[in-house]
């Protein structure tokens, strides 16, 4: 109890955690899974050194109260004699997984989850660098637990959704007493979500990735992020006071928070998108809300805002566009998850768990899951309810087993390798090789976004469109799709090995 008999929080002992969100901000240019040096800068031990200048109270304030939290549950399991030989962690969605008081824990346990735009979990952006930052989230953060207090680093969660073709993501949700049938209630038609959903696309890689504001910099032309063409300032549908507008909350965002440059453009034109705004000076039919920056209307206004700012000498960036936004097949899903498991053998991680066996039909989620949202009424959540539950290994038809996808397939032949080659062979990181490249194809051909090759002892593995360049194994999938072939040999006997999915 703190002084008059009330109580005291560790918010009231530790008062600068409320830095937090700044600090997420500023390191990483808001939440992050993923840690990826191309937005979180390069992490490394001790951590401290890696914080942003002006944000070290909020990241020693919060480690304090995790520090406080962990302590109390350790307390209590560790009262108990039969519990004490148990190994504890916390599994850590984000930037909480640097925290200097995890030390306090056996083991860090990382959560890492592909990118996906604001406000649609149903796809994920299709790029190498959104691939690779998964596992490479396990090796960011052995740099960081790689000092005195070291601990085992694994990822206690990761994993893509299957959405592509899904249909209930096309319907309004059903309401109480409604019966419809498989196009959804009657009266209603498709339901478009923005931005549209699409297969994965081709895309050309050009320009510079937008990291934490004032601190952008050039990634591999692989990784890349695309930037748009310029636009005639005159092209600009939008009226005067729309884009002044724009332009002067711009401003603010970025001189009066530590705000990154797409984040920026999305809240300033929220901020003055239709009556219900709190600026109200931009029209309703250009678009409203935080995903209605980068639609087509507000692209063609992009070069005029900059340009208003410009003469007013208000503070203003040029955002980037993100590359495509793709709703993963069974088999583009395989490929991406199991890159997650190959990345942690190559790196010598302490282990990787995919998140999750079977997955959960949607009204369940809806009754169980109620933090997402009312089903109802916000498509928001509608998307984030039907989406959320395709991670499984098994997709739900409906029967008590279901079915297994491609990655179960995958998962039990790499098991088998495992097995196969021993412990000695497979936890020896030195012998292991994964890499994985950017694959567009030809213009406008839907097909795979990445492709990977991993190479050791007595394993070949590679997936993609078609095989990587210069490999031995030679391969092609059907147009629009991605193959993964795995090919495993005892080292030291003639067993052997092969799947291939396509």
């Amino acid at each position: 109890g703190g002084g008059g008999g009330g109580n005291t929080t560790l918010g009231d002992l530790h008062p600068s955690y409320v830095g937090w969100g700044d600090y997420m901000t500023a390191q990483c240019g808001g939440w992050s899974s993923t840690l990826d040096p191309g937005h979180c800068g390069v992490l490394g031990h001790p951590i401290e050194s890696s914080v942003p200048a002006g944000h070290l109270p909020a990241f020693e304030a919060t480690s304090a109260i995790l520090g406080a939290w962990i302590e109390a549950r350790l307390d209590g399991l560790r009262g108990d004699a039969g519990e004490r030989h148990r190994l504890v962690t916390v599994g850590h969605n984000a930037l909480h997984s640097l925290l200097p008081s995890n030390a306090a824990l056996d083991f860090v346990s990382h959560h890492a989850y592909g990118t996906s735009p604001r406000n649609n979990l149903s796809c994920v952006y299709c790029s190498a660098l959104n691939v690779s930052s998964l596992g490479e989230a396990a090796s960011v953060l052995q740099q960081v637990w790689a000092g005195n207090v070291s601990r085992p680093v694994t990822l206690g969660e990761f994993g893509t959704r299957t959405t592509s073709g899904l249909w209930p993501l096309y319907q309004p949700p059903l309401s109480v007493g409604e019966k419809g049938g498989s196009g959804g209630p009657p009266g209603h038609g498709p339901r478009q979500l923005q931005p549209p959903f699409r297969r994965l696309q081709s895309h050309a890689s050009s320009g510079r990735t937008a990291s934490a504001h004032g601190r952008t910099g050039p990634l591999p032309s692989s990784l890349q992020a695309r930037s748009p063409a310029p636009t005639d300032p005159g092209s600009c549908a939008l009226p005067e006071t729309c884009v002044t507008g724009v332009a002067s909350t711009l401003d603010y965002y970025l001189t009066h928070q530590v705000t990154e440059c797409n984040t920026a453009w999305s809240d300033a034109v929220s901020d003055n998108a239709g009556p219900a705004s709190p600026h109200h000076r931009c029209p309703a039919t250009a678009g409203v809300g935080t995903t209605a920056w980068d639609n087509s209307v507000y692209v063609e206004c992009w070069t005029a805002v900059l340009a208003a700012g410009k003469a007013a000498g208000w503070e203003t960036c040029t955002p980037t566009t993100p590359p495509p936004c793709g709703a993963l097949t069974f088999q583009q899903s395989a490929l991406v998850d199991l890159t997650v498991w190959l990345r942690a053998i190559a790196s010598g991680a302490d282990g990787a768990l995919r998140w999750c066996l079977a997955e959960k039909p949607y009204p369940l989620a809806v009754r169980s899951d109620t933090w997402t949202g009312d089903d109802q009424r916000d498509p928001t959540a509608h998307d984030a309810y039907v989406s959320g539950g395709r991670f499984g290994f098994f997709w739900y038809d409906g029967t008590p087993l279901g079915r297994p996808k491609p990655i179960a397939l995958a998962t039990r032949f790499l098991a088998g390798h495992l097995e196969r080659v021993g412990e000695a062979v497979w936890t020896d990181s030195a012998q292991h090789v994964l890499r994985i490249t950017e694959a567009p194809g030809s213009a406008g051909e839907p097909q795979g976004f990445v492709s990977f090759a991993f190479e050791g002892p007595g394993c070949l593995f590679a997936g993609g469109h078609s095989s990587p360049a210069g490999l031995a194994l030679q391969f092609a999938a059907a147009q629009g799709e991605v193959a993964t072939v795995m090919l495993s040999w005892g080292v030291n006997s003639t067993d052997c090995g092969v799947v291939a999915m396509a």
